[in-house]
């Protein structure tokens, strides 16, 4: 009893450690748990920070490197307008020379030949004018001459005169308007020449005044072209810092992406566990090995689940019993002409029917009386019956063809059958003879059947007991046939038996 309670109270006083041992452990690792979410999001919001300076630094070198070929561009077009200054200023110098020698002359020749176009074109139109004059008078005349005189108008010579007076009318009228047009544009050019010559000298001091900007400008064009040479080498240096930050980004970036990389591994490699499952996991680990036992078909009292071995012993005690009441075989029959399966059918079916009678009996007796309640009563009442009608038809052959020595078998084989036949331990427990014989036996298949009709189980198992069953009697009822033909046969053993009871 000691050593009973001190293996107990060891057992115990393990699990009780293992089990706080075990909610120590798990409490420490949900803290840790939650640390290492912590350091997640963290290791989360470095990887955004790196990736983010990582992209700064990218659009920084890029800008460094649009930028110097910007001030490049700048300084090319620097020298460019400074090379186009100086060419302006030097034709700026070349006006200004023109102005201050050739303006003054040229307005006022120009004023000069204006006045004398404009008189003489004054001069052309009063002509003009005249002649113009002229001509309409002497159309007019001739026109009333030959309204005078109406026969000139037969006159071939003054109709063509008529017609030239008035074709030099026409020609005289549009040259005083051409010339008339003509005096009117020489008096507006004399009074352009004029205004020119007023605002030469306006024009002279302006290019003067224009050589000191395009100098200034010059100059300034040349040191802006001076500036982005400097700019262009300080954007160098800026574009060598950019890419070495975009590089140490980049190393950043991967570096804070490994971190979180191997944080979130870990994080998700430690189970967030709840306080059940805390107390679970110490109740398993305190107590690791645990039995659980199912009972797909139980068969509830101990009675219930030995009732099929008792059914079958008690069938095949019925069969050996009949014939020790009965005679197997009808002698006159035997000794008449009817068929030898007919004579065997004839001494088995009485025996059947007892049996039948009996194992109905037997089933009445267990419900009613001890309460068997099956799962399936009626696939029972006819597992029984046709157990009964094959154990009888086992016996009645054995009895036909031994004789005495018949029942001495049945009961071998009975005594065979309580220990192979798989009703009172499993068969896998059994020594390995009762294992060979077992699918041999008729009971074997009647204590399976009754096991599923009584307590539940598979129908297939039902329906190959059934069928085995059937066989057995089938084929000892052919068997009891041949050993009835046989007994037809007399011989002197048979006339004189030894031993006759």
């Amino acid at each position: 009893m000691t050593e009973v309670v001190q293996s107990k109270l060891q057992a115990q006083v393990d699990s009780a450690v293992h089990e706080a041992y075990v909610r120590a452990v798990y409490g420490e690792l949900t803290d840790f748990r939650k640390e290492l979410a912590v350091a997640s999001e963290g290791a989360q919001q470095l990887v955004g920070a790196t990736g983010t300076a990582q992209q700064g630094s990218a659009a920084l070198a890029s800008a460094a490197v649009g930028l110097h070929a910007g001030t490049e561009r700048i300084g090319a077009g620097a020298q460019q307008i400074s090379q186009a200054v100086g060419q302006v200023d030097q034709a700026a110098e070349a006006l200004t020379k023109a102005a201050t020698d050739r303006l003054p002359q040229a307005a006022a020749q120009l004023v000069t030949a204006a006045s004398v176009a404009a008189e003489g074109l004054h001069t052309l139109h009063t002509g003009t004018s005249q002649v113009r004059a002229g001509a309409d008078t002497a159309l007019a005349d001739l026109r009333q001459l030959a309204t005078n005189h109406p026969e000139l108008a037969q006159d071939a010579v003054f109709a063509r005169a008529l017609r030239d007076a008035e074709q030099a009318d026409a020609t005289a009228a549009g040259i005083d308007d051409r010339a008339a047009a003509a005096d009117t544009g020489a008096q507006q050019n004399l009074a352009a020449a004029r205004d020119l010559q007023r605002t030469a000298t306006a024009v002279q001091q302006n290019a003067a005044a224009l050589n000191s900007p395009l100098r200034l400008l010059d100059s300034g064009t040349a040191e802006v072209a001076a500036g982005t040479s400097t700019v262009a080498g300080g954007l160098d240096a800026l574009r060598a810092g950019a890419d070495a930050a975009k590089s140490a980004a980049d190393q950043a970036h991967d570096g804070a992406t490994r971190l979180a990389g191997t944080v979130d591994d870990g994080l998700h490699r430690i189970p967030e566990l709840t306080d059940q499952q805390i107390a679970g996991a110490a109740q398993v680990l305190g107590t690791p090995a645990r039995i659980d036992r199912t009972n797909l078909h139980p068969a509830g009292v101990y009675g219930r689940g030995m009732a099929p071995f008792f059914f079958g012993i008690a069938l095949w005690v019925f069969g050996l019993f009949a014939y020790l009441l009965l005679r197997p075989v009808n002698r006159r029959a035997l000794a008449g002409r009817a068929r030898s399966a007919t004579v065997a059918a004839a001494g088995w079916l009485p025996a059947a029917v007892l049996g039948a009678v009996a194992a109905l009996v037997l089933y009445a007796v267990v419900d009613l009386g001890l309460g068997l309640d099956p799962a399936h009563p009626w696939a029972t009442v006819a597992l029984l019956v046709l157990g009964a009608a094959s154990f009888v038809a086992v016996d009645h052959f054995l009895r036909t063809w031994l004789g005495v020595a018949g029942d001495v078998l049945s009961l071998v084989l009975l005594v065979l059958q309580l220990t192979a036949a798989g009703g009172l331990y499993p068969m896998p427990t059994t020594p390995a003879f009762f294992q060979a014989v077992h699918p041999l036996l008729p009971m074997t298949y009647l204590i399976d059947g009754l096991r599923v009709t009584v307590s539940g189980g598979q129908a297939a198992h039902l329906l190959r007991d059934g069928v085995v069953l059937a066989g057995f009697g089938a084929v000892f009822l052919a068997l009891t046939a041949l050993a009835v033909r046989r007994q037809r046969v007399w011989t002197v053993a048979r006339l004189h038996p030894d031993i006759e009871l």
